[in-house]
């Protein structure tokens, strides 16, 4: 936009060069001039008009994919049924231990214990409501401050993808102090 108006301006001032008069020297280089500046405003006009069509099938294309990730997720998530998901060398976790009976308790039960093994925060249940599990981080400086990006966002994920593989369980409200590292709030599969 900032470049069309550019080019339009340009092409007022030749139009008012043009119509003071080209009978004599000075007004032919300027002229010329302008012209020049014209097609260079044209061209760099044309190059960001690329660039942003191009930077605009680049977020649609991260959009789809997002979402095709998501639904991936649920089905996965859907297939293993409720269990322990675990944090790996990635941010995603990995399914590592099954509990038939599909209880919320169980689960933070069993995650605590890998999470004790290996000092990370614990997380206590607070209440579900409808489908949300509520929980809060016991230790959270350790997961806001001292683990960084990525493994406070394996953290995140492995607590929310053990909790939502519950049929009744779709999100998980993490509550603690936000940090550096990571963020409290609602967090689905």
């Amino acid at each position: 936009m900032k470049y069309q108006f550019l080019h339009f301006f340009s092409i007022v001032c030749l139009f008012i060069i043009v119509i003071s008069g080209c009978d004599n020297k000075s007004q032919t280089t300027k002229l010329s001039e302008a012209k020049v500046k014209i097609s260079k405003l044209t061209s760099e006009n044309k190059k960001l008009q690329d660039q942003n069509n191009e930077l605009v099938l680049q977020k649609e294309t991260l959009l789809i994919n997002h979402q095709e990730l998501q639904e991936w997720t649920k089905k996965l998530v859907n297939r293993y049924g409720p269990g322990v998901w675990y944090m790996d060398e990635s941010t995603m976790p990995i399914f590592i231990k099954p509990i038939k009976s599909g209880d919320v308790k169980e689960i933070i039960k069993e995650i605590n214990l890998k999470f004790k093994q290996d000092g990370l925060p614990l997380i206590v249940l607070t209440k579900t409501k409808g489908n949300t599990a509520y929980v809060r981080i016991i230790d959270a400086p350790l997961l806001t401050q001292r683990m960084g990006t990525h493994g406070s966002t394996s953290y995140l994920n492995a607590v929310t993808y053990s909790l939502a593989s519950v049929d009744q369980i779709d999100c998980v409200m993490f509550d603690f102090k936000e940090g550096d590292h990571a963020i409290p709030g609602k967090y689905c599969k």
